[in-house]
Order: C-alpha cells, then structure tokens, then sequence
C-alpha cells in the first residue's frame, strides 16, 4: 500500500532525498487545478488543458500497517496517458476540507504521466 501527500514543493528546489519514500514529479492533473500559494485543489478554468501537480511525496507501507487517514480522500486514479486509459498505474489521495469527496469523482479527476 501507498501513502501520499502533496508537497509545497518545486522539484527545482529538492536538493535532499526525504527521510522515508521518494519524491515524485511531473503528474499532470485533469479536472482540478491547484492554487501555488495554498496548495489547495479548486475548480478548474474553463478551457484548460492539464494543471501540473505539485511534487508528491510517497511513502509505501505493509496492507496491514498502513496508517489511516484522518479524513475521507478521493483516490484518483493515475494513468499513464488519457488516450489510452487503461488499468491505473496507482491511486493518488485527494482531499479538501469542506468537499467531499464524491464531487472529485463527478467530475472526472484523473491524474496521467504524460501531458496528453
């Protein structure tokens, strides 16, 4: 099992390896974008492609040791590309205080490797 979050973090400015799990960049998310100075999720602009997802920061435990989360989170699914969607790579969480969840899925969050 996999636990993530989301960093403030530029990959430009990563010069240490954290203390547990990596670091991974260059995830493009579809349906949201993410506001730079509170890394929050919001709604996206009307015509925008892709918004580019700040480095996230795995963590990868044991099924039985996962630690649980203290809130709902919306899994969204990680592809390789959005042309051909096949079974996602992993599940990123996603979480907002004050929206639940169930509204990332409505409107088609997804999240690929490559920009198209």
């Amino acid at each position: 099992m996999a636990l993530n979050h989301l960093t403030s973090y530029l990959h430009t400015f990563l010069l240490q390896p954290p203390p547990e799990g990596v670091y991974i960049h260059g995830i493009h998310l579809w349906g949201c974008s993410i506001e730079k100075t509170t890394n929050e999720f919001q709604d996206q602009a009307s015509r925008q492609g892709y918004a580019p997802l700040p480095v996230l920061h795995l963590q990868c435990y044991p099924v039985n040791e996962k630690p649980a989360l203290q809130e709902p989170s919306f899994q969204c699914p990680l592809y390789a590309s959005r042309i051909a969607p096949r079974d996602p790579i992993m599940e990123i969480d996603i979480k907002k205080e004050g929206i639940p969840p169930m509204r990332w899925a409505l409107r088609g969050l997804t999240a690929t490797i490559w920009p198209y």
